[in-house]
C-alpha cells in the first residue's frame, strides 16, 4: 500500500544522503585520526619534558617567594599529585600544541564548500583566534603571573616583626591557578574578533 512506497521513498533518500555525505565523513574520520596522533606525539614529549615545563611555569612563583624571603619550593601533598599534576599539564600544553594542526586539518576539511568571501572570513577567524589566544597566553605567563603571585604572597609578610602567615603551595593549586590565568588573558584577547 501506500505506507510501503512512502518508507520505500524515504530509504532510498536516505541511502542516497549517506551515499552523498559517507566521502566526507570518511575523510573527517581521517583527519580526525591525524590530529589525535598529533595530539598523542605532542603529548608524549610534554610528558617527558614535564619537569622541564613545570619549573619554567613556577618561575614566576618563585621570584615572588625569593622578593619576600620565603622558601622557594612547592610541596605536594598527596602521593599521586605530583604524576597527576604533571600528566594534566602534559596534556594542556599538548592541546596547546596540536591547536595549529587542528586549524590546518580543520582549514583543509572546510575550504573545498566555501565561496571566496566565507574563505576570506574563516581564514582570519582560524589564524587570527589562535595568534591572538597564544599572544594573551604569552602576555600571562612573561608579565601578569609575576605580579598576580606577587600579590598573594606579600600576605605572608612580617607583622610587628614576626611573621604569622606561611604560604604553602601545593602543585595542583599552582598548576590550576596557572591555567586558568593562562587560559582567561587568552580568552581576553580573542575581543578584537567579536
Amino acid at each position: 500500500g501506500k505506507s510501503s512506497t512512502e518508507r520505500t521513498i524515504l530509504l532510498m533518500k536516505l541511502r542516497l544522503f549517506f551515499e552523498g555525505t559517507a566521502p566526507h565523513f570518511l575523510e573527517l574520520k581521517r583527519r580526525f585520526f591525524w590530529v589525535f596522533a598529533c595530539f598523542l606525539i605532542c603529548f608524549c614529549i610534554s610528558f617527558y619534558y614535564a619537569e622541564f615545563i613545570f619549573r619554567w611555569l613556577t618561575e614566576p612563583l618563585m621570584l615572588a617567594l625569593s622578593k619576600h624571603h620565603l622558601p622557594q619550593e612547592i610541596v605536594y601533598t598527596r602521593l599521586t599529585e605530583a604524576f597527576s599534576v604533571y600528566t594534566k599539564m602534559a596534556f594542556f600544553v599538548g592541546l596547546f600544541l596540536v591547536v595549529p594542526i587542528i586549524e590546518w586539518h580543520l582549514w583543509k576539511f572546510l575550504s573545498p564548500g566555501l565561496t571566496a568571501k566565507e574563505k576570506h572570513l574563516c581564514l582570519m577567524l582560524l589564524w587570527g583566534a589562535p595568534l591572538l589566544f597564544f599572544s594573551g597566553a604569552a602576555f600571562c605567563r612573561l608579565y601578569l603571573l609575576e605580579r598576580l603571585f606577587d600579590f598573594f604572597v606579600q600576605f605572608s609578610d612580617y607583622s610587628h616583626g614576626k611573621q604569622i602567615l606561611f604560604p604553602m603551595v601545593t602543585m595542583d593549586d599552582f598548576l590550576g591557578l596557572t591555567f586558568k590565568m593562562i587560559f582567561c588573558s587568552g580568552v581576553c584577547l580573542q575581543l578584537p574578533l567579536v
